[in-house]
């Protein structure tokens, strides 16, 4: 079925930066990839906290690769119905990682208390999960009812979430990573002093992690 309208024509210059950053993103998600697995010898044995951290990469990947396809394959501007598809795939991607990042945080902080007791024994793992799945499904919820995608009067797809949904997800992942990141760092404050080169390496690198999950 024919369109109702002329879709847009990216510029030669946009195309050209668009596709540079998406190489260079897969370029580096590869590269961290590989150093995460290059000294694997018996995959079934690997830690849970490894295997969520290679799923993330692997779930970053999927997006720029499916990204890719709808901007040059087969323009996302060119109908209604990719233009939804754009919507759909990038909410999915970002729900999954979320969900994926959140879930490593709730391991390293069961990870840093050391705990013997089995994960379905220990009430603070149950009780993360808990606080962290039942609202993000709503959140999920409420993102895929409240999504907008639509053509303007330039043939240009404009997606996006309503604020009514958006605005409450922002709120509720900024107390889960402060949260998740005080169970692990409180643990380790603990046992080194803060003047340490030890500690301020533990803080350089807690901080970059809260800088890549936001």
């Amino acid at each position: 079925m024919a369109e109702d309208y002329v879709p847009a024509v990216v510029p030669v210059a946009g195309k050209v930066v668009s596709i540079v950053l998406q190489i260079l993103t897969f370029g580096v998600l590869c590269v961290y990839f590989t150093r995460r697995t290059s000294w694997f010898k018996h995959w079934p044995n690997l830690p849970l906290a490894i295997w969520l951290v290679l799923l993330i990469y692997f779930d970053s990947a999927v997006f720029v690769f499916a990204t890719s396809i709808l901007f040059h394959g087969v323009d996302i501007n060119s109908s209604r119905s990719i233009c939804e598809g754009g919507i759909l795939v990038c909410l999915l991607c970002y729900m999954t990682t979320k969900i994926l990042t959140y879930y490593f945080l709730v391991e390293r902080a069961y990870i840093v208390r050391g705990s013997r007791e089995p994960r379905l024994k220990t009430k603070l793992w149950l009780f993360n999960c808990l606080f962290m799945m039942l609202p993000y499904t709503i959140f999920v919820v409420m993102n895929l009812i409240w999504r907008f995608s639509y053509i303007n009067d330039k043939g240009i797809c404009i997606i996006g979430m309503q604020k009514k949904a958006m605005l409450p997800l922002i709120v509720f992942e900024v107390i889960v990573n402060v949260y998740l990141t005080m169970l692990f760092v409180l643990p380790m404050r603990g046992n080194y002093s803060i003047l340490t080169p030890t500690f301020i390496a533990l803080h350089t690198d807690i901080s970059r992690t809260l800088l890549l999950e936001t």
